[in-house]
């Protein structure tokens, strides 16, 4: 409808509660013109603009609803309200600054929330089911400062309806929200954080779409029934982003929007050949999937996707994890991704080579294959970390890895760190700049010398005609050792000393004078 000409009509008031700790919205004692002040009380009209900012005396009320209400704007300001009385709120806009708000009935917000200040919440704490916060009235709106800290909470009686052309991003309470019904009429709504929900409505041929954000699980829950639509422009969930999940607990299959086989196809979860980042399914019913779709990540914790018609494809560098889920026909594989985080270790002529486990490509994984650079010598394996053996000494070496699958080999890993493999011995060299010396003063055998590694070696000391005199075991350590042993009192003479690790022994003479 429509008039000729502009209506006449009033100023709209500021109206501000003066209720004290409990009250009721329609009793107009409990509202008046300025902050904390009652000489002008006045129900609020709707058209007119309600504040709450914890006055005193007026801190953090219950506001009683006897009827349904309506406000051109709410704002609440530190202060903490309870709304009781199940009937229904309308405003324009709402502002939730520094304030946890509770509703435990329907909420429509038609242009504008703001979330600012402190810790600002806003919680639908329904005591039945059906009980809407709804965002947007078909046009525009305006959603500020939600965020990761400044979240929706509700509980499973409470729906959340998205009703707007603008493009809306909202956050939840991450770790306790379970909403009974998330519900996009119009627009594209993304999931900043993590919700689990019962059910999920996307009824209208509108391209929306509910998105699940970069890191954000959706849980679908409950055992309600869950509307979708198979029109090729019809609400569909968009799962792409990474680090993205769609876990699927429900024991419902009517949650999937799908019917049994031989019964027509009325609904479908994602996009008819939509990528899916990573999907979880854990449920004692049974997914008949209606079209076919890439899932770089298929969880498949318990129950079974029917793929006998239409497959899922896992993509290159995608996995498949198998608990007691499984799927009725086999999925179409890739190639494994390339392993990561290769570290390598060396020893005498061999080295040790460990790395993660990459993505299997949606086929179990067979083993590995570890190769040396240069020389291209390798090794293969079931599991990290791989010795691969015959490298020389004195050389040094890098080292990539390929997973294998039943498809063939998968890409290179990137290169390992460089080793140098060397006979793993207390000493170090015989040359001369390295070798050990061995001095006598006053009864002590100073003995100086190079090592690579914590190791033990023998010192002994023999006189001229190879009579043993000590044998000792001494601790080395990586780099300069010094090692002083006590010989004792030892009459003039030649005499014969020598430091073995049982691979490499170094001998001198040591001559006593006097």
């Amino acid at each position: 409808g429509s008039t000729t000409a502009s209506l006449i009509t009033g100023t709209p008031v500021t109206r501000y509660w003066v209720g004290a700790a409990t009250g009721d919205w329609f009793n107009v004692a409990n509202w008046g013109t300025s902050s904390g002040s009652t000489s002008t009380p006045g129900i609020p009209e709707y058209g007119d603009n309600v504040v709450f900012d914890n006055s005193v005396g007026n801190e953090n009320p219950t506001v009683t609803l006897t009827d349904n209400l309506t406000a051109a704007d709410i704002t609440f300001t530190s202060s903490n309200v309870n709304f009781a009385g199940v009937f229904s709120t309308t405003t324009n806009n709402m502002t939730v600054n520094s304030s946890q708000v509770k509703f435990v009935d329907r909420v429509t917000v038609n242009s504008s929330l703001t979330f600012s200040g402190t810790d600002p919440r806003i919680t639908q704490q329904a005591a039945s089911s059906g009980k809407a916060f709804v965002l947007g009235n078909g046009g525009e709106f305006t959603l500020t400062g939600n965020s990761a800290t400044n979240y929706f909470t509700g509980n499973t009686n409470a729906y959340y309806t998205y009703n707007t052309t603008s493009a809306l991003t909202v956050y939840f309470n991450p770790t306790t929200t379970t909403a009974a019904n998330l519900v996009v009429t119009k627009g594209l709504i993304t999931l900043g954080n993590s919700v689990n929900t019962n059910r999920i409505a996307l009824n209208e041929v509108n391209g929306q779409e509910l998105i699940v954000g970069t890191g954000a699980t959706l849980g679908l829950v409950g055992a309600g029934t869950s509307s979708f639509t198979n029109a090729a422009n019809g609400g569909v969930i968009n799962a792409s982003a990474a680090d993205s999940k769609v876990l699927i607990t429900s024991t419902a299959p009517t949650i999937l929007g799908v019917q049994s086989p031989g019964a027509a196809i009325t609904g479908r979860i994602f996009k008819d050949g939509s990528t899916i980042n990573h999907l979880e399914y854990n449920s004692a019913a049974v997914f008949y999937l209606p079209f076919a779709m890439t899932v770089k990540n298929l969880t498949l914790t318990a129950g079974q996707i029917n793929n006998s018609i239409n497959n899922i494809t896992i993509p290159s560098g995608g996995n498949l994890v198998k608990a007691d889920g499984t799927t009725t026909a086999a999925l179409i594989a890739s190639l494994p991704s390339a392993p990561t985080n290769v570290v390598a270790t060396a020893s005498n002529a061999q080295a040790s080579v460990a790395f993660d486990v990459p993505a299997n490509g949606g086929s179990v994984l067979l083993d590995y294959t570890v190769t040396a650079s240069p020389g291209g010598r390798s090794a293969s394996g079931t599991a990290s970390p791989i010795v691969i053996t015959g490298l020389t000494n004195g050389t040094t070496y890098t080292f990539k890895v390929t997973a294998q699958n039943n498809l063939g080999d998968g890409a290179d890993s990137q290169a390992s760190n460089q080793v140098i493999p060397r006979l793993n011995t207390a000493i170090q060299s015989v040359s001369q700049a390295n070798a050990p010396t061995f001095n006598l003063t006053n009864g002590i055998v100073t003995v100086k010398y190079n090592s690579d590694a914590y190791s033990k070696a023998t010192f002994k000391l023999l006189d001229f005609n190879g009579q043993e005199i000590i044998n000792k075991t001494i601790q080395s350590v990586s780099g300069t050792n010094t090692v002083m042993i006590a010989v004792g009192d030892l009459r003039a003479g030649i005499y014969i000393v020598s430091l073995s690790d049982g691979a490499k022994t170094l001998v001198d003479k040591l001559i006593k004078y006097n």
